[in-house]
């Protein structure tokens, strides 16, 4: 694994940890980060990378 898929990986387990330990369903992280339900869904699957927007939007 190369070393963007790992930090990928990294932050993508990070959403989904900070997510549960809100005890959140998708939907309710979403409304909070001001995203759609989808994204957070294609993140957690790794379908889609995390986006500066939504690193910014979790401070």
């Amino acid at each position: 694994m190369n070393r963007e898929m790992e930090y990928s990986q990294n932050i993508r387990d990070a959403l989904i940890a900070i997510r549960e330990a809100c005890n959140m369903t998708q939907q309710q992280f979403a409304d909070e980060l001001n995203i759609s339900r989808s994204i957070i869904g294609m993140i957690e699957t790794g379908r889609r990378r995390v986006s500066m927007d939504v690193i910014k939007a979790l401070y």
